[in-house]
């Protein structure tokens, strides 16, 4: 019985038969005969030894690749890590986003977290077929190692991949090999919050300072105290105004543009004697511009004041953005710290890193809005599992958003 000129039934080295007593005539289905033929050419390389080269290709066009090389295929090592290891951090990225941004609700958008977009409405959704989360407002997406190269500034592969391990939860240890790591808790103990490094700026944020009330800042200080700050509080803030970031921070703002009426500079001190500078924002002065506040490329934000959460004998309250904090301490006269970029996982991480009996009462003072109600949810819990006390602060009057409205508005808090 032969098959296309072949002997059906194929024999090895030795004349042992490979298939046994089975054969394919020509009166067979054209699909058995093609299975069969295949199936003879893997017996043939087994038993004589020749593997086919990794890029030989079948008669319907169908590579043909030896067990070794699926094997090192799968087994790949990139950059020191292997393939389940990146796999399994990669899948984690819920975790990351609890941990690192306060995010634990993933069913809806929530703010966009690349340090170059100020989202005051929620535009960032989350794939989880993908993996990869998605700004529907600035386009910025990226998977769990992008996040964390935003995050923390990193720039090659394997500072991006132990960043977003450290963030999820997630333990490399020093294996090299395609195994899966170990997994960690799937909610870390709070870890102490990252030092600001970088030079001190604090003459040039006096300079801007002394700007503000110069000429060129004319539009900048109309625009503060038509938002209801006062020079005391303009001056203790220590709020300035220059023509652009370079002009305080070298690098870091490449990617900001010129503007004709330049930037308010909103600076991060550190400690309430403004011992140093090393951190701030910048506004333009133009309305409808994008981002509302422009933040150094590369550099993880802290918390505005965040010396408060740590020192103060009086309660402390949480806002989300800056001039929500300012407000809060014009109307009320209460020490008032800002999230701003740093997000929930700052502001846990610094308590957490306070002894508790040098703790304040720390107020929860978000935004009357979904993202708000979720940051005030995830803030709560934080601090019930760290043992520090904290409430809530009740609507704010008429229905406004935040504090800053209530205070540009002119209302007076119950």
């Amino acid at each position: 019985m032969a098959l296309h000129g072949r002997s059906c039934l194929a024999r090895g080295r030795g004349g042992a038969p490979l298939f046994g007593e089975v054969g394919c005539g020509a009166g067979a289905p054209q699909g058995l005969r093609r299975q069969t033929r295949q199936a003879l050419r893997v017996q043939q390389h087994a038993h004589s030894g020749v593997r086919p080269h990794p890029d030989r290709r079948t008669s319907r066009g169908a590579p043909v690749r030896c067990i070794e090389a699926l094997h090192v295929r799968r087994g790949a090592v990139m950059d020191g890590f292997g393939e389940a290891q990146l796999q399994a951090v990669r899948e984690a990225m819920p975790d990351y986003l609890a941990n690192v941004h306060g995010v634990t609700d993933l069913r809806r958008n929530f703010r966009c977290i690349h340090p170059d977009h100020e989202d005051r409405h929620p535009s960032m959704g989350y794939d989880a077929r993908a993996c990869r989360v998605k700004c529907f407002s600035c386009g910025a997406s990226g998977d769990v190692f992008e996040v964390a190269g935003w995050d923390s500034g990193a720039e090659a592969f394997p500072d991006k991949v132990r960043a977003a391990a450290s963030g999820a939860g997630i333990d490399l240890g020093e294996c090299t090999s395609p195994c899966r790591p170990r997994r960690a808790a799937r909610k870390p103990a709070r870890r102490a919050p990252r030092q600001i490094e970088g030079q001190d700026v604090l003459p040039a944020v006096q300079g801007a300072f002394a700007a503000l009330y110069e000429e060129p800042g004319a539009v900048a200080l109309d625009w503060l105290r038509r938002r209801g700050f006062t020079d005391e509080k303009i001056c203790r803030f220590g709020w300035g105004w220059v023509q652009h970031p370079s002009d305080i921070f070298t690098t870091g703002f490449e990617r900001a543009p010129m503007v004709e009426a330049g930037y308010i500079c909103l600076p991060f001190p550190e400690g309430e004697g403004w011992h140093a500078v090393r951190y701030a924002t910048f506004r333009p002065c133009r309305n409808g511009a994008k981002p509302k506040e422009w933040k150094p490329k590369g550099a993880p934000s802290p918390v505005w004041r965040e010396h408060l959460l740590r020192q103060s004998s009086a309660p402390v309250y949480i806002a989300e953005g800056i001039f929500d904090a300012a407000a809060l301490t014009a109307l009320l006269g209460v020490p008032a710290c800002a999230m701003c970029g740093a997000g929930t996982g700052r502001v846990l991480d610094v308590a957490a890193d306070t002894p508790p009996s040098e703790r304040p009462a720390y107020v929860i003072a978000t935004d009357a809005d979904d993202a708000g109600r979720r940051f005030s949810e995830t803030l709560q819990e934080g601090f019930a599992k760290i043992g520090a006390a904290c409430s809530v602060m009740p609507p704010y009057p008429g229905g406004a958003k935040d504090a800053a409205d209530v205070l540009r508005a002119k209302r007076v808090m119950p």
